[in-house]
C-alpha cells in the first residue's frame, strides 16, 4: 500500500471510529466508495471485522499490506481503548515524516462561503515542521499532543 493510500485509509478509519459507526458497516461502505486496491482492502477489512475480528486482528491478517509500525499502533490503540487518538497521532507523524497532509475526511461538496483550506480527496505535499493531535473526551479529559520534526 502506498503512502497516499495509507493516509486516506487511516483518516477514514479514524472518522468512522470517532463517529461511532460499526467498523464492519463503515468499512463496507468505504470499500464501495474507494477505487481499486484500496477499496478492495477496505472491503476485506469489513468482512474480517464482520466475522468478529478486531480491527487490529483484521489488519494483522493482511500483514503485507501495512507497515508493522502502523499495525502496532492500531493494536495499542485498540487495547487501550484509545483508537481514535492513536490514529490521529499516526496522521500527525506521517505528516511530519513524509511531508504529506491528510485529506479532509468525508469532504464531498465545496461551500463557496466557507473560506477554509481543505484538502479534498487526496493527501497533499507540504513542508511540515509541527503537527498537533487533539483528543477530546467527555468530562474534560482532553489532551493535545504536539509533534516537532527533528
Amino acid at each position: 500500500m502506498n503512502l497516499d493510500d495509507l493516509i486516506a485509509l487511516n483518516d477514514e478509519i479514524a472518522a468512522l471510529v470517532r463517529a461511532g459507526v460499526p467498523l464492519e458497516m463503515g468499512l463496507a461502505e468505504l470499500g464501495g466508495d474507494l477505487p481499486g486496491r484500496l477499496g478492495r482492502f477496505a472491503t476485506a477489512l469489513a468482512q474480517r471485522t464482520a466475522q468478529g475480528e478486531s480491527l487490529a486482528q483484521a489488519i494483522a491478517g493482511d500483514a503485507g499490506q501495512l507497515p508493522q509500525a502502523y499495525r502496532a499502533v492500531v493494536e495499542a490503540g485498540v487495547r487501550a481503548g484509545r483508537l481514535p487518538a492513536a490514529l490521529e497521532a499516526v496522521a500527525a507523524i506521517l505528516a511530519l515524516r513524509d511531508g504529506m497532509l491528510p485529506p479532509t475526511a468525508n469532504y464531498r461538496m465545496p461551500d463557496a462561503e466557507c473560506d477554509l483550506d481543505v484538502i479534498p480527496n487526496r493527501a497533499r505535499a507540504a513542508q511540515v515542521e509541527y503537527a498537533l493531535s487533539n483528543s477530546f473526551a467527555f468530562g474534560g479529559l482532553n489532551a493535545v499532543l504536539a509533534f516537532k520534526k527533528r
